[in-house]
């Protein structure tokens, strides 16, 4: 408000939100942020969902993957609008579905409180979204991711789970942006958001043409093949695993093909953030690591794990 201005409070039902600046001439209003939202009431607390509003405005901040987050998000609300080949693509979508454990989402049926939570609650999901890139590379399908839970929020300062000023449960359905680096290397072409078999348009054909795969009990290579080489499989727009395995990359790949996926894959992941540094001038951040049930491996900064993997910020 320029110097000079004056804000006068009009009687009425709104008057505690409502002034009039420039001598009386313009009104201005606080709006409710359940209606006008920011990334984070409307992506990430769900205010708008919680309180049953339909939002006027989303802006998209609070996000980690510069425009390619901007746009999954939006995608995940199903308020943007691609092109049709984006709802059918040439090869197929691979669906994938998890039953997340009770005990996970609220460990001793109260919600997370320590950052061990949240990893492992995270960590139990990443393990099987891991097998569902595998089966898209091996079938050349874009993966449609399944919702995500994270039992912290994420920030870009330290925090207990909840970001200053926020208010919601936990924990929470997060946007893909919040765990996944999908700006690079993680091709955002190769995946599609969790609500697309939701979305209006999506054609009826792709919705129609769906088929339900169960993994092989005793998984291997060969195994793993002859399951996707199904014709019913091989002809259906939607390729919907029920049950996915976290062992496909341990069982179903080749040694070679490991070694391979694991180079492309590492650096799928992104950061949360943060807890205190424990010593100054050390980071408060911790790398999700996609290969964190993987005894030994090698992580993207050459450290070996050749012991259960815990969350720790990076050296």
């Amino acid at each position: 408000v320029p110097a000079g201005s004056t804000a006068v409070a009009r009687p009425g039902k709104y008057a505690d939100r409502l002034g009039f600046m420039f001598g009386g001439t313009v009104p201005a209003a606080v709006l409710p942020v359940s209606m006008f939202c920011s990334g984070h009431t409307a992506f990430v607390q769900h205010l708008p969902e919680r309180l049953n509003k339909q939002p006027y405005a989303v802006h998209a901040t609070f996000q980690f993957a510069g425009t390619n987050g901007k746009r999954h998000r939006m995608r995940e609300w199903k308020i943007w609008q691609d092109e049709p080949a984006y709802y059918d693509p040439p090869n197929g979508l691979l669906a994938m579905e998890l039953q997340v454990p009770a005990e996970l989402l609220r460990p001793g049926g109260a919600e997370p409180k320590t950052v061990a939570h949240h990893f492992d609650l995270v960590n139990w999901q990443l393990a099987r979204i891991r097998s569902g890139l595998i089966l898209a590379e091996l079938t050349g399908r874009v993966l449609i991711m399944p919702k995500l839970w994270c039992g912290f929020d994420r920030w870009w300062a330290p925090h207990q789970g909840r970001i200053p000023g926020s208010s919601m449960p936990l924990p929470i359905q997060c946007p893909l942006d919040h765990v996944f680096n999908i700006e690079a290397p993680l091709d955002p072409k190769r995946l599609r958001e969790f609500s697309l078999l939701e979305n209006r348009l999506t054609p009826r054909a792709v919705l129609d043409s769906q088929y339900n795969l169960s993994l092989p009990a005793q998984l291997s290579p060969a195994a793993l093949r002859e399951a996707l080489k199904v014709p019913s499989a091989t002809h259906a727009k939607v390729l919907r695993v029920t049950d996915i395995s976290p062992e496909v990359f341990q069982l179903g790949l080749e040694p070679g093909e490991q070694r391979a996926f694991m180079k492309r894959a590492l650096a799928y992941t992104g950061i949360w953030c943060c807890i205190r540094p424990l010593k100054p001038r050390t980071p408060g951040h911790i790398w999700y690591d996609l290969f964190w049930d993987i005894i030994p491996h090698t992580d993207r900064f050459r450290q070996e794990w050749t012991d259960t993997w815990i969350p720790r910020p990076s050296k």
